[in-house]
């Protein structure tokens, strides 16, 4: 309910601040911290000249978060 899915366990997602402060907080209820790591990855303003793409898919325009 967070974005897409960009690969098997990839997801691409544009939050606003109270959403991922609501994704991370049910991250961290679904995760054993000793085993499992989920990363979140902040692009800023400028994320398209950083995002490459091969393939099928596309970037998704204009996100705040992007989370991986």
């Amino acid at each position: 309910g967070y974005g897409e899915r960009v690969q098997f366990s990839v997801f691409e997602a544009h939050l606003k601040p109270q959403q991922l402060a609501s994704l991370r907080k049910k991250v961290r209820r679904q995760i054993d911290p000793g085993k499992d790591s989920v990363r979140f990855y902040k692009l800023g303003e400028d994320f398209s000249k950083r995002v490459e793409l091969e393939g099928l898919g596309s970037i998704v325009s204009k996100p705040k978060f992007l989370v991986y």
